[in-house]
């Protein structure tokens, strides 16, 4: 298949017809496997029928006038999957730019090697390029009940940003392991510790999560671990599944995250930055998960802008006879804005979801960093009260919101335009404006009626 300078090579030495046959079966293969999370590369390598595709680009074809519309270019472009006596996979990308970014190359391989698929990546850039991302390597592999998974990353000072792996296994009891390495790994430019016996495990068939994992390092701390109940503790204090037993409650303790180190590990991850911290205790009980605790992040910024500062307060919990109640406030810089509380799957009800929903003097300049710059700026708050019922997947809202002291200001005209007090009535989702009035400089009124 040629279309341009683009080229699609495809060969197998069994036929076509005998090729298609045998493709029904490699799926349900692949199908069982990913079920199971157990790869068996043997036994893939001789299900799949025996075939080599090559595929080749540049920037003059269908493909790139595609790609062109999403303001990415691409140089040039190598792939190719292979099964003849082993399975392998290649991938290399040269040239990439999309609006002001622009990356040399890229380079991935997979590669069998007995039981075990190797995985190889990199990423390389050329000064003035891409320089907190001048040098990146993935090296791992997967294969029968196990896989591992490296990423190192250096900019174009040679500087280590990021040093983190992890070692996964699954169990013949269908129990998912993770732990993390090294034990003092990077993060961000910065050292952190691990502990030596830290451990994720999640069971596949009752879904309990066990855990125990300590992360410090410039002044930030996470711990997710178990809070195992004596009964389920051996007389070495190890912990004995019972599936057949409540599962034991899962703790998340987080101190000054700093999420803007975090997010520098995707090179396209907005520019955030905050301190995250959250003391919350979870239990995933009957296929329900409930959870009650504190969750915060002080002075979050959206580019240079301040946002705010929240405190989110929740309890989300199962009554005897299985109902979901939750409880849940949020408060923006010191001051409680959003209250809700409710049912939120009682099967006695008309509606399953019924909550009651609070809005006080929520601030609306928590809005103006994430405008699109010379658009405008809010100012003022926002009231509301609300039911909420229906489904989750369907939910109805009915009550009334109204602007306190609102405003906004448009740019292009440098005029500001204030909102009207008055109450706007919402009813199943419908809002309905009556002689709404926006007002602007002349102090004559824009009157709105209608619904939405």
């Amino acid at each position: 298949l040629v279309n341009g300078d683009f080229k699609v090579d495809f060969n197998t030495p069994e036929g076509i017809f005998p090729f298609i046959d045998r493709l029904t079966p490699a799926m349900n293969e692949i199908k069982l496997e990913m079920d199971s999370m157990r790869v068996n590369i043997p036994v893939l390598s001789e299900i799949i029928p025996r075939f080599t595709v090559m595929a080749e680009m540049g920037s003059n074809n269908l493909v790139g006038d595609i790609l062109d519309e999403s303001d990415i270019d691409i140089r040039r472009a190598l792939f190719t999957l292979a099964n003849d006596s082993l399975i392998s996979s290649t991938l290399l990308v040269q040239g990439i730019s999309s609006g002001t970014t622009r990356i040399d190359t890229i380079n991935f391989s997979a590669l069998q090697h007995g039981e075990y698929l190797i995985l190889r990546g990199m990423m390389r850039n050329r000064p003035g390029t891409f320089d907190d991302f001048a040098s990146v390597n993935l090296n791992g592999f997967a294969g029968a009940n196990r896989a591992s998974l490296f990423f190192t990353q250096k900019n174009i000072k040679g500087e280590t940003g990021f040093n983190l792996g992890f070692n996964a296994s699954i169990d013949k009891d269908s129990i998912v392991t993770v732990k993390l390495v090294p034990l003092k790994p990077t993060i961000a430019y910065k050292p952190w510790y691990i502990n030596p016996d830290n451990f994720v495990s999640f069971d596949l068939a009752s879904q309990h999560l066990d855990a125990d994992l300590i992360l410090k390092g410039d002044g930030s701390q996470i711990k997710l671990y178990t809070i195992h109940d004596p009964a389920h503790v051996d007389s070495l204090g190890k912990h004995i599944p019972h599936r057949e037993l409540e599962p034991d409650p899962v703790k998340i303790e987080i101190t000054n995250l700093r999420i803007q180190d975090w997010l520098a590990i995707n090179p396209f991850a907005p520019p955030i930055k905050g301190d995250l911290s959250a003391d919350l205790k979870l239990a995933y009980i009957d296929k329900v998960l409930s959870g009650q605790g504190s969750v915060s992040l002080d002075d979050l910024y959206y580019g240079k802008e301040r946002v705010g500062t929240f405190d989110l307060d929740l309890d989300v919990h199962n009554t005897p006879q299985g109902t979901i109640m939750a409880d849940v406030a949020l408060m923006v810089d010191s001051v409680k804005t959003i209250t809700a509380s409710g049912v939120v799957n009682d099967s006695t009800l008309a509606t399953p979801f019924l909550l009651d929903f609070k809005m006080i003097r929520f601030p609306l300049q928590v809005a103006n960093p994430f405008l699109p710059p010379g658009t405008g700026r809010l100012s003022g708050t926002l009231n509301g009260n609300m039911k909420i019922t229906g489904t989750p997947a369907k939910p109805e809202f009915s009550g009334e919101i109204s602007f306190d002291s609102a405003a906004v200001k448009v740019d292009i005209l440098g005029t500001t335009f204030k909102l009207s007090d008055k109450s706007i009535p919402v009813d199943s989702n419908i809002v309905m404006f009556d002689n709404f009035t926006i007002l602007g400089c002349n102090k004559n009124p824009l009157s709105l009626s209608g619904s939405v």
